[in-house]
């Protein structure tokens, strides 16, 4: 999940969003019409008339990319469907793709360009060897073979393609920065119409559109800071300005939205899309908004099939489907078929509860495993942590085009503004030793607020190297929770940070060039943590990993391809050889420290994975399971087979004791009596006094945050990792000198 639309509650249907919708298409089938949606990185979907408003199917599972900015169906084959990939300045494309049986098996399309988005495609019904598309960079690129070949028609970056409903031969094109281009031989060769521009206006991007029923007429948008509306009446000859009143709130958004429409029956009915939703009958004299929909318009869209009163709008909240002058259907859909293409920077996961941090759709929160979610607000999610996975708290934020603000929510649906001030602060880390939540800001500081305090209120509790911007996180290692680790966003470069009183801050340069994109601190060892990173100049991707806090680095990148950027890392406790990555293509794992990677992707969509968490079993049943947030099709979970694990720690804070990781046993007896047959007991590091004992059932013993020393039995249990050291009893065996321990090495069996 999610699937389909969560709801805000507040009585309006139109705030039931989802993910962000790129491209729509429908096509007539019998008894209804199909719709095709193409996600700006969730891939494809297809849904049916009959079956009601919103039961969607996935296409685009197997797709190599899964960004959808364009695409078009063969006009007599259902399931043969090309689509150009990348939505600009969202997603990059990795160029055309084509299937014929409906989405299972993809193969590239050869083209001429590499481009990076792609705008439009059609495909000529009247001739289906006749394919054009825009894209960017490229420009119009033009198929006379049914997709066999490419060429290049006009060069530039175009941003959009329409053509004359009524005659394939007639087309119109937008190239940045060049102008508004005309062709009558369907692409073959075009001339610029030289569309009047205000003094001082340069022509950026541009869309157009053309009217169904009286197609001399075409419409001119040009999103950008100096916004234009331009329209002809004669197929492009001549142009007036109708920009008008057109403005304000809903003109914003201009790198990555806008969309123009005619009314099909009616050429003086202008609608256009970018932050809002506006349209105009007396040629912009007036524009007026038309639906108080989600915010960034990405296409509208009138279909022959779905009739011309019905109007399709694409945007950061899904698909909407507007009746003009009646009743508006949402059709995300619900939480059983409907799409599922949230777009997730991160989350945080303990036991059932998964919150997760959406592109334009705030941080939403579960806290039965994903059947079902709740929606704590609006704005771009940023980060998420669970304070207490008990009674249910976590901290969010959020950014809504000013500074980031920061909020709690609790177990009765509250949500309470934690009172930060900084202009923009990054990355959420909660220490249970402390109990304080820091972050680190734009200012070159370490904040921290504690969690207890009423009111609420963040101080500034260090400072940071000058000259470097950090990156959207901390990561703080949960053994100690007094220690920081960060990236920076322009150099690769590992901030550590350590609060001993004040705090300690160190910086490494990896060299190279490129940015650090994540960190993972170890769950056994403060002083150990990975980084990934990416070197621009080469595209190569690269994971390094430090037992040390920092002194010395090892690279783990082994055989990981060229032009992968790794996002997310985790390991899966006490076994350090085996992690998992998330990719722009999903989950990979290795299970001999980083020498060798493999795909990990058994029911997992070819999708972007921007964060990750390894959540051990509660009930020490080994019933583990890895979630990754994904950049375009939500939450996913897969199940780990791991040993049974128990944790104790005599300092913990938790006064929740039941022997998982936050809420540890306190004491060696009550760990030993909840360990389950063959299970582990984890001891956090120090002496333990326990009398003589004998254990019945195997149990092997393990240290994390320190070698752990059991006193009178001399059983020392070590957590280097340099030979994977464990102690196990066997069954029946007293636990005292001179007591002879077996050592053995775990090898993964799953």
């Amino acid at each position: 999940g999610p699937v389909g639309g969560i709801y805000t509650g507040d009585g309006n249907p139109l705030h039931s969003f989802n993910g962000r919708i790129a491209s729509i298409g429908v096509r007539a089938t019998g008894g209804g019409f199909d719709v095709l949606a193409g996600a700006s990185s969730g891939g494809l979907w297809r849904a049916h008339s009959q079956d009601g408003v919103g039961v969607w199917t996935s296409l685009g599972d197997n797709l190599p990319n899964p960004s959808v900015r364009a695409f078009a169906v063969d006009p007599g084959v259902s399931d043969d469907i090309l689509v150009g990939t990348g939505d600009v300045n969202r997603y990059a494309g990795s160029g055309m793709y084509r299937t014929t049986n409906g989405g299972l098996n993809w193969f590239t399309a050869p083209l001429p360009v590499n481009p990076s988005s792609f705008g439009r495609i059609h495909w000529s019904a009247a001739n289906p060897d006749m394919i054009g598309a825009c894209c960017s960079p490229g420009g119009v690129i033009r198929s006379i073979t049914g997709g066999v070949s490419w060429y290049v028609a006009l060069s530039g970056d175009v941003t959009d393609l329409v053509v004359d409903p009524s005659n394939f031969d007639i087309q119109y094109a937008s190239c940045s920065g060049l102008g508004a281009f005309k062709s009558t031989d369907g692409g073959a060769t075009w001339v610029n119409m030289n569309v009047p521009l205000p003094p001082g206006v340069t022509y950026g991007r541009g869309f157009l559109a053309v009217c169904r029923d009286a197609p001399s007429n075409v419409a001119l948008f040009l999103a950008q800071n100096d916004y234009q509306v331009l329209r002809s009446a004669d197929s492009g000859t001549s142009w007036i300005n109708i920009t008008g009143t057109l403005g304000g709130w809903h003109m914003a958004e201009f790198s990555h939205t806008g969309a123009i429409t005619f009314r099909p029956n009616d050429p003086g009915e202008i609608f256009v899309g970018a932050r809002g939703f506006l349209k105009t009958t007396d040629d912009g004299a007036t524009w007026d908004t038309v639906l108080d929909t989600h915010a960034d318009i990405t296409q509208l869209y009138f279909g022959d099939a779905s009739g011309d009163d019905f109007l399709w709008i694409c945007c950061d909240g899904g698909v909407i489907g507007q009746h003009l002058g009646g009743s508006t259907e949402v059709w995300n859909g619900d939480d059983v078929t409907g799409l599922q293409c949230y777009q997730l920077h991160g989350l945080d996961a303990k036991r059932d509860i998964f919150t997760i941090a959406t592109q334009d759709n705030a941080v939403d929160y579960s806290t039965d495993d994903g059947a079902s979610w709740d929606y704590t607000g609006g704005g771009d999610g940023l980060e998420c942590e669970i304070v207490d996975d008990v009674d249910l708290e976590f901290w969010h934020a959020y950014w809504g085009g000013g500074p980031v603000t920061i909020y709690r929510t609790r177990a009765d649906g509250s949500t309470t503004f934690t009172g930060n001030t900084g202009e923009w602060m990054d990355g959420l880390f909660y220490s249970r030793y402390t109990n304080w939540m820091y972050s680190m800001g734009n200012e070159n500081l370490i904040y921290g607020c504690d969690v207890s305090g009423s009111p609420l209120q963040w101080v500034i509790d260090g400072s940071l190297p000058e000259g470097l911007n950090i990156g959207r996180f901390p990561i703080g290692s949960y053994v100690d929770g007094l220690t920081l680790y960060a990236g920076y966003e322009t150099a690769p470069v590992v901030l550590i940070a350590r609060l001993s009183g004040a705090w300690n801050v160190q910086t490494v340069d990896l060299g190279g060039g490129g940015a650090v994109l994540s960190a993972y601190a170890s769950t056994e060892n403060a002083g150990e943590a990975w980084v990934t990173m990416r070197r621009d100049a080469t595209g190569l991707p690269l994971i390094y990993h430090t037992r040390d806090y920092g002194a010395s680095w090892a690279d783990v990148t082994g055989n990981l391809p060229p032009l992968m950027t790794v996002r997310c890392l985790v390991s899966k406790p006490f076994e350090k050889n085996v992690l998992f990555i998330g990719t722009d293509i999903g989950v990979f794992t290795t299970n001999d420290g980083g020498a060798n990677w493999e795909p990990f992707q058994a029911g997992l969509p070819i999708v972007m994975c921007k964060g990750m968490r390894y959540v051990v079993d509660p009930a020490h049943a080994g019933n583990d399971k890895l979630v990754a947030a994904t950049f375009g099709r939500g939450v996913y979970e897969r199940a780990i087979t791991s040993f049974p694990l128990v944790y104790v720690q005599p300092s913990s804070p938790s006064s929740d004791d039941d022997g998982t990781y936050d809420h540890p046993f306190k004491t060696f007896t009550e760990g030993q009596a909840a360990t389950p047959v063959g299970g582990s007991l984890a001891l956090y590091g120090g002496t333990y006094d326990v009398a003589p004992l004998v254990l019945n059932t195997p149990v092997t013993l393990r240290a994390y945050g320190g070698t752990a020393q059991i006193r009178r039995g001399l059983v020392v249990v070590a957590d280097s990792d340099a030979a994977f050291q464990r102690s196990v009893v066997k069954a029946g065996q007293e636990v005292r000198a001179p007591a002879r321990m077996r050592r053995t090495r775990w090898h993964d069996k799953t």
